[in-house]
């Protein structure tokens, strides 16, 4: 997926360091943990992504050939970092009839490779760290979306310090431009839209597909401006009517009816959470709240009573507080917006 370095040095120029938020005109926003899960699919949990420092460059030389089976030679050896052209010329393609060895070796490499550059990158962006191949060892799922969401701080804080004029940035590039598309209304529009595009797990998935082929990026002014005219309308007017129907529940109706009310609560609060990440296309807001307003639910109680619309007590129906489906939904917004 290709990088709007536009949308990003846009966000750069309204990170603050001292709370690690972007600063809007509408309020402050920031990337949480649950958004590099459902983004990413990275654990949260587990031990914590550590290393040693080497200072030998014998220890490096040592270590790559006991996880790789291959020594580096003395060029690929940077300050305890590893050069990724050496991943690249002995780590392309895994040879035919490879052994359980050789594959562990493919796959650790390919591993060092990806890690370097979407979660623990350098501002080169040719190098990557080497105590991340002894993480890689025996394959344990380590915390990584903690060490992503650390990483991002840290280099979104020092991108807005201007060094030789210039300002860098590194690290999960991507994540943060999926963030930005899926929490406000920022960017050009996409042509591929959501209409034939499932939701997957990790979102980048879905995103991938919805952003392929597409090469109209913004331009800075643009970004600034689109930035700085985020709202929270939609979501104001959505809870605000939410409140509103749980308020006007008479504790005197009937189970069946207060079972009816909660179910569509649910299904509206699930729709609504998925149209955030959609950007809201073919989405009607009026017809979401409509469906939950108090009187519409009176007013089909009253024609179930009449007899008019017969209940359908015999269907067992799934309970309100339970999600039925086993796929993620995408986490509430950090800051309501739609995407392009």
């Amino acid at each position: 997926m290709r990088i709007d370095h536009s949308l990003v040095s846009a966000l750069i120029e309204r990170w603050r360091p001292e709370t690690n938020t972007f600063h809007f005109l509408s309020g402050e926003a920031t990337i949480t943990l649950e958004d590099v899960a459902y983004i990413y699919g990275l654990p949260i949990d587990g031990p914590p992504v550590i290393g040693r420092t080497y200072t030998k460059r014998s220890i490096i030389e040592e270590v790559c050939n006991t996880l790789l089976g291959k020594v580096p030679k003395p060029t690929d050896i940077e300050g305890g970092q590893l050069k990724l052209t050496w991943f690249h010329e002995n780590f392309v393609e895994l040879p035919e009839n490879a052994s359980e060895d050789d594959i562990d070796r493919y796959t650790r490499a390919y591993l060092f490779c990806l890690v370097s550059t979407q979660i623990c990158g350098f501002t080169s962006g040719s190098r990557g760290p080497a105590y991340l191949l002894e993480l890689f060892e025996t394959f344990q799922v380590y915390a990584w979306a903690p060490a992503c969401l650390a990483n991002l701080y840290r280099t979104l804080s020092k991108a807005t310090r201007v060094k030789d004029g210039i300002r860098t940035i590194c690290g999960a590039l991507q994540f943060l431009q999926i963030w930005a598309y899926s929490r406000m209304r920022i960017g050009r529009p996409i042509k591929q839209n959501m209409e034939n595009i499932k939701f997957e797990f990790p979102l980048f998935k879905m995103w991938e597909k919805r952003m392929r082929n597409h090469f109209s990026f913004t331009t800075v002014e643009e970004a600034r401006q689109q930035l700085d005219q985020q709202g929270i309308d939609q979501m104001e007017i959505f809870l605000k009517h939410v409140a509103a129907t749980i308020e006007s529940v008479d504790e005197k109706n009937d189970s069946w009816f207060l079972y009816k009310i909660m179910q569509t609560i649910q299904q509206q609060c699930l729709k609504f959470s998925a149209a955030c990440s959609a950007g809201f296309e073919n989405f009607n807001l009026e017809e979401c709240i409509n469906s939950m307003s108090y009187e519409n639910f009176n007013k089909e109680n009253q024609e179930e009573e009449m007899g008019e619309v017969p209940p359908d007590v015999h269907t067992p129906q799934p309970s309100p507080f339970v999600n039925p489906s086993p796929t993620p939904h995408p986490p509430p917004f950090v800051t309501p917006s739609a995407t392009p």
